[in-house]
């Protein structure tokens, strides 16, 4: 991966964990696990792994996949998007029914 992309990656993050900052979870924050070989989530301090990806055109399956693979007790969500367009979230469809808990829109 060239430092590009390891940059846009690392903005990526940082701009998924302000928005996570900003709906709630006041003290979320990008996690380590690229500086300093730690295992966390790309953000951290959310009750989810968050594995978040940025690019010209996202590869969704194998960020799922990584996501499934990297994730310790907490349920693994994909937040993602691609260059100029808005920011998604990929949930399997039985963490995203716990998370509604049935409570409807």
């Amino acid at each position: 991966m060239g430092r590009s992309q390891r940059v846009k990656g690392a903005c990526g993050e940082r701009e998924a964990a302000k928005i996570f900052r900003e709906n709630g979870y006041p003290d979320a924050r990008r996690g380590d696990s690229q500086s300093r070989g730690a295992r966390e989530a790309d953000v951290e301090d959310t009750p989810f792994w968050v594995e978040v990806k940025r690019g010209k055109k996202v590869r969704l399956r194998a960020a799922i996949d990584q996501s499934n693979e990297d994730a310790d007790y907490r349920p693994p969500i994909v937040v993602w998007r691609d260059d100029r367009s808005g920011w998604r979230v990929d949930v399997s469809l039985d963490i995203f029914l716990e998370i509604c808990d049935g409570k409807g829109l």
